[in-house]
């Protein structure tokens, strides 16, 4: 047996430097719901608000203008460029600046971005879209940063389940929204009501109470220098399956209007179909939020990869509205049991003085997922049709499930105290 205490330490599983990891501790928890937790959660919401306004339109304007599924799942992407190439240099911004700026720069950046969007012509959307991902790119990590700072240790995944009901809460009504001002006013009123949801949030990320201008404490630590200071390493696996589950979420949110095309089926059917999966979301995430720091961060993947193939299972035999909203409900659901176990994965994981690299690095896997899965997608649509995305998208889930099964079970062992 080797006594080299290098290989010893090879062997470990490495904890990460960030406390309360590993149990919650005993007596009164930490309040959750302060004046900078809620003023977030309304900046985040509108920033999303804006966000889901504008997603589903795109695809319509991109086929009226001649173009087909294909196009437009590459049009969505190119959205995710600047956001995936520079999300790492806003990570780092938020360690060596400040969250709060660098919040405060998204948001401003998603304004602009609806309003540039009135520009006609898919050559100036093109450019548009690398801005928004710009932008959107410095909003999310500000805001996971954010986050990171103020959540209580011991009530992380709970925070995250309840920062996660924003894009929920957006879904619930916005891109249905965004649609019906597509058809009854053109493409001007869903841009113009994008950017006013973006000055509001403009609004509370200057103004707003107890968001901290001030850069994080700097670490004693040398910095890294190279690709080591801008990923985080530590948080590649919560990364990796956020990456696969938004690569298969934009199947239920992106796409509804070319499958309803597909189908014959006007887009104006689907006007109940994202109002029903946002709700289902927001009311999932609220029953299970609470209880998601009861359990080992391992089994609510595995629950929620489990259920989002019934999902996809429903999605394949859809004919109708009403049964492709069925399968989305079912992978909304399933979105309260992953997404928040992720970020809280990573907030475990992430080492002092590095939060806004480890949320940086995080964030790459659902700017990814969206982006390849988007390109990816659209072209099987275009060359195959539905339902073999959906067919496809259980693969996605299979693999989350492997991971963390096959991750020597470090995600499957109890860490609450009893």
């Amino acid at each position: 047996m080797s006594t080299d205490p290098a290989a010893k330490v090879a062997r470990e599983p490495v904890e990460p430097a960030a406390p309360a990891t590993t149990g919650v501790p005993p007596g009164p928890r930490a309040s959750l719901y302060t004046r900078p937790f809620v003023a977030l959660c309304a900046l985040v919401l509108l920033g999303f608000c804006s966000f889901s306004v504008v997603n589903p339109v795109i695809p319509v304007i991109v086929i009226d203008a001649g173009g087909d599924a294909a196009l437009a799942g590459i049009i969505v992407a190119v959205f995710s460029v600047p956001s995936v190439l520079l999300r790492p240099f806003f990570g780092r911004l938020v360690d060596e600046w400040s969250k709060r700026r660098v919040l405060t720069l998204g948001i401003g950046g998603l304004t602009l971005s609806s309003l540039l969007y009135l520009v006609p012509g898919i050559g100036p959307m093109v450019g548009v879209r690398l801005l928004h991902g710009t932008a959107w790119g410095a909003f999310n990590t500000g805001g996971n940063s954010t986050l990171a700072e103020i959540a209580p240790p011991e009530r992380r995944g709970e925070a995250s389940g309840i920062y996660g009901l924003m894009p929920g809460v957006a879904q619930m009504v916005m891109p249905a929204l965004g649609l019906a001002l597509l058809g009854m006013w053109g493409p001007p009123a869903p841009f113009l009501f994008a950017a006013m949801l973006g000055l509001v949030g403009l609004g509370i990320a200057i103004f707003g109470p107890g968001l901290a201008w001030r850069p994080a404490t700097r670490p004693a630590t040398p910095r890294a220098s190279g690709v080591g200071s801008l990923i985080e390493r530590r948080v590649v696996l919560p990364m990796t399956l956020e990456f696969l589950w938004m690569s298969t979420n934009c199947l239920f949110f992106i796409f509804p209007p070319v499958w309803a095309r597909e189908h014959g089926i006007p887009i104006e059917a689907l006007a109940l179909y994202y109002p029903a999966m946002g709700f289902a979301m927001v009311a999932a995430r609220i029953v299970i939020g609470p209880r998601l720091d009861r359990v080992a961060r391992g089994w609510p993947v595995i629950m929620g990869a489990g259920l989002g193939v019934v999902g996809l299972v429903v999605a394949v035999v859809a004919q109708d509205v009403a049964m492709l909203t069925v399968g989305g409900v079912l992978y909304a659901i399933a979105a309260a049991l992953t997404s928040p176990i992720h970020l809280a994965i990573a907030m475990d994981r992430a080492s002092a003085g590095r939060v806004g690299a480890a949320m940086a690095t995080y964030s790459l896997g659902y700017q990814l997922g969206l982006g390849i899965g988007s390109a990816a997608y659209g072209v099987v649509i275009s060359m195959a049709g539905f339902p073999a995305p959906f067919v496809i998208g259980m693969g996605a889930m299979g693999l989350m499930m492997a991971a963390i099964v096959g991750g020597r079970g470090e995600l499957l062992r109890p860490r609450v105290a009893t």
